[in-house]
């Protein structure tokens, strides 16, 4: 009877849990979206007597480095989002030109209107000051739609205005998002690991717990045990992945 109870109790207690979580899940308005930028140099000006001289020029003028930034977007949340409005923007770099696209798909990313209109320029005629200034500092965008587990890629060049790498951010104002900023971690099946080792971690706990309740044998715990932790990363991304899977089909 008390072994019974005690599994009653452990899996009431899991479901419990997963109920508060898709419970939370579903009723929460909130969708975050997440990027990281990353930059790699293309090359740097410089004169060297010994082995000569290094120019890059962008349209006939000499700029002192060349980098190439992309930054990724992701909808983490499971809403579908539309009519996102994204702003690319940076005060120590001068961005040159751009490739935007919704990964997996054939759509390029447009400018808003307001930031097309603010960068027109009649047939014949050159940029303003103030619009090449505009250019140079940010871009915006506007996506008609966002779906869920859908990333945007921004590919910039642009030119650093001081001996550090450039830094480009992202920013997005909608109702009911929050944008995070996360450096790319470590997969364990589509699972950040730092994510898939914790819910291992727990299920580990179980399963020790689980032994030590009807195993008699003390080697058995251990050794278990001790497998368990070995790759306990592996069950806590499987358990992520099927969580999100029934997500997906709760909320569509």
């Amino acid at each position: 009877m008390l072994e019974n109870n005690f599994v009653i109790a452990i899996v009431s207690w899991l479901g419990g849990i997963l109920a508060a979580v898709l419970v939370q899940q579903i009723l929460s308005r909130r969708s975050v979206l997440s990027y990281f930028v990353n930059h790699l140099k293309v090359g740097t000006s410089a004169d060297d007597r010994t082995f000569g001289t290094v120019q890059i020029t962008w349209n006939g003028a000499q700029v002192p480095n060349l980098y190439l930034s992309t930054a990724e977007l992701r909808n983490e949340s499971s809403r579908d989002l539309q009519n996102l409005r994204i702003k690319a923007y940076t005060s120590d770099t001068t961005l040159l030109s751009e490739f935007p696209q919704l990964m997996d798909t054939t759509r390029t990313v447009d400018y808003s209107p307001e930031y097309e209109q603010k960068i027109a320029v009649a047939p014949g005629a050159t940029p303003s000051q103030l619009q090449r200034d505009v250019h140079a500092q940010g871009r915006e965008y506007l996506v008609p739609v966002f779906n869920r587990g859908q990333i945007i890629r921004f590919q910039y060049l642009n030119i650093s205005k001081s001996e550090k790498q450039p830094t480009i951010w992202l920013d997005v104002v909608h109702p009911g998002v929050v944008l995070k900023f996360r450096p790319p971690q470590n997969q364990v099946f589509g699972v950040p690991q730092p994510l898939a080792v914790l819910v291992g971690t727990l299920l580990g706990l179980l399963f020790a717990t689980l032994l030590y309740a009807y195993s008699p044998y003390v080697w058995l715990i251990a050794f278990g045990s001790l497998f368990f932790g070995f790759i306990a990363q592996v069950p806590g991304a499987y358990l992520i992945r099927v969580f999100r899977r029934v997500r997906g089909w709760i909320t569509g």
